[in-house]
């Protein structure tokens, strides 16, 4: 079967809207990433923020960067650490020196602000049936092959478009 993007890109839309977390990624990855064309980084900046919003690390990594590059939002060094943080927290090595780089950039102000942020940030709760396969009535892998096989793929091709922890990371390079 030949991978048929815009396809997922469909079924990804469709799950994220139902409040799917990781379709909510894979939706802003494609947006924002070459694989459709030209990128959409304000379409996957608002996917990002709301899977980030869940406590999605890579989600909140790739806001970050999209925060700290001005990609589909406004350029804001404050919003870079506050996301960059948060996927620290979770353990992401990266995030955390990215988080440390940018935090010597920041005025004083921008340091509170941006630490009280981290501090009072709670994850939304996710819906359940959604997001848990054994909560819906199958186990992880029965969900895996309904995820395929929706968007018309198969283990291969689904790879291709699945997302990656740093699929975003080719904007370490964007000029700014």
């Amino acid at each position: 079967v030949k991978a048929d993007v815009a396809r997922a890109q469909s079924w990804y839309e469709r799950a994220a809207e139902q409040g799917h977390i990781k379709a909510m990624h894979n939706l802003a990855v494609l947006s924002a990433g070459r694989s459709t064309g030209s990128p959409d980084y304000i379409t996957g900046a608002r996917w990002f923020e709301s899977a980030a919003e869940y406590g999605l690390s890579d989600s909140q990594y790739n806001l970050a960067v999209l925060h700290e590059n001005g990609l589909g939002v406004a350029k804001d060094p404050v919003q870079a650490f506050k996301w960059y943080a948060l996927a620290a927290h979770a353990g992401d090595g990266e995030a955390a020196r990215r988080r440390d780089t940018l935090k010597a950039q920041l005025t004083a102000d921008q340091r509170l602000q941006a630490e009280n942020e981290v501090a009072s940030f709670v994850p939304k709760r996710s819906v359940p049936i959604v997001n848990d396969a054994r909560v819906a009535g199958g186990d992880h892998a029965d969900f895996l092959r309904l995820d395929e096989t929706a968007a018309g793929l198969d283990a291969d091709d689904a790879a291709a478009v699945t997302a990656q922890p740093r699929d975003l990371a080719v904007l370490d390079d964007v000029d700014t």
